[in-house]
């Protein structure tokens, strides 16, 4: 009998958990509903819900209301991103308009500067090409008359070709330099900043490389050509005194 009764206790239990689960299985339960909201608009929406039940509590799910929730949040952030976007635009907009009244105003006062440069360095290297032409008309008038004579003009023939030579490479430097001064308004005036730069420092080296050679063709005239003019003509006065200058 003992072990009758034990066996029923071990059996008891056994069954127990199971009966237990089993009727909190049996008081709970799933319940499917459809929910229509009616809004202040008269606009009506129809959310899926399931409702779930354990133990007297319950807890609703309702999945088109998530999906809702995200979608709105998605709507947002893409919102936010877009007024970014826009921010961002009118701003490169601006900085945009700002450059080019900058480059602008760069044009036209390069245009006026190297204008004003322009005028009077044409006038000065003209008068002084002017001045080397007449030099060198003169010194071959000279040889001329000299040549009837018994004075040796070897020397000064040969400073009369170097003189002409001095002179055609001055004009041709004078005509790269005004070539260069279109190139640097060009530069200035379609947004081409460095370029711009590197013509205009170009061009202040050309300038003073044609200062200094003509610095060099008047020191050469003064300092080689007039002492062999002074040396022919005391020559003349010495040899032969009818021979007229």
């Amino acid at each position: 009998m003992t072990k009758k009764i034990i066996c029923l206790i071990t059996i008891f239990t056994l069954l127990l958990p199971a009966t237990a689960h089993a009727a909190k299985a049996a008081n709970s339960y799933a319940e499917s509903s459809v929910r229509v909201e009616v809004n202040a608009n008269g606009e009506s929406k129809v959310f899926n819900s399931t409702q779930v039940s354990t133990d007297g509590e319950s807890l609703v799910i309702n999945s088109d209301e998530a999906k809702a929730l995200r979608q709105q949040r998605q709507q947002d952030f893409e919102e936010q991103q877009a007024a970014t976007d826009l921010k961002v635009q009118a701003r490169s907009e601006a900085i945009q308009v700002e450059r080019e009244e900058r480059q602008a105003q760069l044009c036209a006062t390069v245009q006026n500067r190297l204008q004003a440069h322009t005028n009077q360095y044409q006038q000065i290297s003209d008068s002084y090409l002017q001045r080397l032409r007449q030099v060198a008309r003169v010194l071959q008038a000279l040889t001329d008359r000299l040549a009837a004579t018994e004075i040796d003009t070897t020397d000064l023939q040969a400073m009369m070709a170097k003189l002409n030579t001095d002179a055609n490479s001055f004009e041709e430097r004078v005509q790269t330099h005004l070539g260069s001064l279109e190139d640097v308004t060009n530069a200035a005036c379609h947004g081409q900043e460095a370029e711009y730069r590197l013509k205009m420092q170009n061009m202040r080296t050309e300038f003073v490389q044609i200062k200094n050679e003509a610095t060099a063709i008047k020191d050469y005239i003064k300092n080689i050509i007039r002492p062999e003019l002074d040396a022919i003509k005391l020559q003349i006065s010495q040899n032969q005194p009818a021979v007229e200058m």
